[in-house]
C-alpha cells in the first residue's frame, strides 16, 4: 500500500532517479542535487513552521509517494503563496475590439498580455509520478493528498488555487508556443529558458525579456495558436484528476509553454467542501468490508500521512475502521482524527 508523506532529506538520492526519468519536463522536478536539496530544505522549514497566513510567510511543501518496498514512485508540491513574495507571471487570454469609423469596421482581435493576477494564489506544482505500475487510485492519492493538507491547515494557504500544466511538446523537447514567442526574446531553446528559471515564474529576468504589449495571436503561427491552452498528452492523468477536483481552465496560459493554468476557489474543491472528519473505530488484522474507495488522511500537519482505503459509505457512520496496517501507515491509534474525502472508482 503506498503512503504519501512529507519530503525528506534522505530522500534526496530517489529524488534524483526520479527526475532522471523524465528529462522532458525540466519544470517539474530539477535534475540537479544542489537546487533539490534547496527545495527539500524549504519544505521541511515550512513543515515545520508555526502556522501562518501565507501573505506574511510563504512556504513550500514537498510531498512524496512511497510505495510499500519504501521507494519513492512520484512526488508533488504546493506553494502557500504563488511567486513567494513576488509577482508570478502567467499570459492571460484577453479580446481586444479594433474599430475604425471611415469605413465602419470593427474586428476583435484575441491577444495574450503578460500579467500578474495569479500573485497571491497558492499553487499546485512539481507534480511527478513516472512509477511504474502506479495505478489511477495512487496517482489520485499524490496529486490530492496536498490538498487535504491546505484543509486541514487552512491557515497556511490563499482562499484560491491555480495548478499550471505542461503546455505541449513534440519528440524532440520542441514547444511550438515557446519558439513563436519566448525564444524571439530570450534567444534560446525552450529546455534551456526552462533550466535557466528553474520551473520559477516570478524571476526579474522574465519582466526583463517578455514582451510587455498585447502579443496578437492572428500574428502566431498555427501551431503555436492551437497550443495555447492545451495541455501536453503527459498531463492527462493529472487534468483529470485535478478537475474532478474542481479545478477549471479559464483565461491564464503558462508563459513558456502556453500550458492551461487551472483555478479553484478552497470552498469548491472536493477536499474541502466534501472531506469528513471521523474517528479511527479499531484496528483489525482484516481488510474492512466495503467497495467505497476513500482518501484518507491522519489530522497531524508536521507528520502528515495520507492513503487510498475502501470502505462502507460513511455518510451516517462516525468511525472509520482502518487495518493494523493502515492505521501505521497514517500513525493513528483508535479514536484518532482522520480526514476522509470519496473518490469515484479508480482503474
Amino acid at each position: 500500500m503506498h503512503v504519501v508523506r512529507p519530503v525528506e532529506m534522505d530522500d534526496l538520492p530517489q529524488l534524483e532517479a526520479l527526475a532522471r526519468r523524465d528529462n522532458r519536463r525540466v519544470h517539474t522536478l530539477p535534475q540537479e542535487r544542489a537546487a533539490l536539496e534547496r527545495l527539500v530544505g524549504e519544505s521541511l522549514e515550512s513543515f515545520g513552521a508555526p502556522v501562518a497566513p501565507p501573505l506574511s510567510s510563504g512556504g513550500r511543501y514537498i510531498f512524496v509517494l512511497q510505495a510499500p518496498d519504501g521507494t519513492l514512485a512520484g512526488t508533488a508540491s504546493l506553494l502557500a503563496q504563488a511567486g513567494s513574495g513576488a509577482s508570478f507571471l502567467s499570459f492571460r487570454q484577453d479580446m481586444m475590439q479594433q474599430l475604425s469609423p471611415d469605413p465602419l469596421v470593427c474586428n476583435d482581435v484575441a491577444t495574450l498580455m503578460l500579467c500578474s493576477d495569479l500573485s497571491g494564489y497558492s499553487q499546485l506544482a512539481g507534480y511527478h509520478a513516472p512509477g511504474v505500475g502506479l495505478g489511477r487510485m495512487d496517482k489520485n492519492l499524490l496529486a490530492c493528498a496536498r490538498l487535504m493538507y491546505a484543509a486541514l491547515a487552512p491557515q497556511r494557504f490563499a482562499g484560491k488555487f491555480f495548478a499550471s500544466l505542461p503546455g505541449q511538446v513534440d519528440g524532440d523537447s520542441q514547444s511550438p508556443f515557446w519558439n513563436a514567442v519566448g525564444r524571439h526574446f530570450f534567444q534560446m531553446d525552450f529546455l534551456q529558458a526552462e533550466s535557466l528559471l528553474e520551473g520559477g515564474r516570478n524571476q526579474p529576468l522574465i519582466v526583463g525579456l517578455m514582451p510587455h504589449y498585447p502579443v496578437y495571436m492572428t500574428l502566431l503561427p498555427e501551431a503555436a495558436r492551437e497550443a495555447v491552452g492545451a495541455a501536453d498528452p503527459c498531463a492527462g492523468d493529472a487534468l483529470s484528476i485535478l478537475r474532478g477536483e474542481g479545478f477549471e481552465a479559464y483565461d491564464y496560459v503558462d508563459i513558456c509553454d502556453g500550458g492551461p493554468v487551472l483555478q479553484a476557489s478552497a470552498h469548491a474543491l472536493r477536499s474541502h467542501a466534501s472531506s469528513l472528519r471521523r474517528r479511527v473505530a479499531s484496528r483489525s488484522a482484516a481488510s474492512p468490508a466495503g467497495t467505497q474507495p476513500y482518501l484518507v488522511c491522519n489530522a497531524c500537519t508536521r507528520r502528515f500521512r495520507a492513503i487510498a482505503i475502501h470502505s462502507d459509505p460513511l455518510g451516517q457512520q462516525q468511525h472509520v475502521n482502518l487495518t493494523s496496517e493502515q492505521a501505521d501507515l497514517l500513525e493513528v491509534e483508535n479514536s484518532d482524527e482522520v480526514l476522509c474525502v470519496a473518490v469515484g472508482e479508480q482503474s
